[in-house]
């Protein structure tokens, strides 16, 4: 099923090309929620991902950077690499959903 908005009203339609809630300026939205297919709803979205991406790449490069400048014992924390990896994984789907956004079409 796709979501979509027409006025005040949220319609379900069925449709086998929909390709889940992630994506920017499709997805699945809840009565009352902004239009993200507007241009004020698209644009806030796309800095809101914009921004939490530049913080979650700054974060990995700070635990790269205490990684190797203060010890190597934090490499063999596993939480401390887990947070790193989580950090660097949301970093860049939120590169993917942003190049995916500016697509045409």
């Amino acid at each position: 099923m796709r979501c979509s908005r027409a006025g005040d009203r949220l319609l379900l339609a069925k449709s086998s090309a929909w390709n889940g809630p992630f994506e920017l300026g499709k997805a699945a939205e809840l009565k009352g929620a902004p239009d993200s297919s507007s241009e004020t709803g698209g644009a806030s979205m796309r800095a809101y991902v914009m921004t939490t991406g530049a913080l979650f790449g700054l974060l990995t490069l700070a635990h790269v950077w205490r990684m190797i400048e203060e010890s190597r014992q934090l490499a063999a924390e596993p939480s401390y690499i887990a947070i790193t990896v989580i950090a660097a994984a949301l970093c860049v789907w939120a590169g993917w959903l942003l190049r995916r956004s500016s697509r045409p079409g």
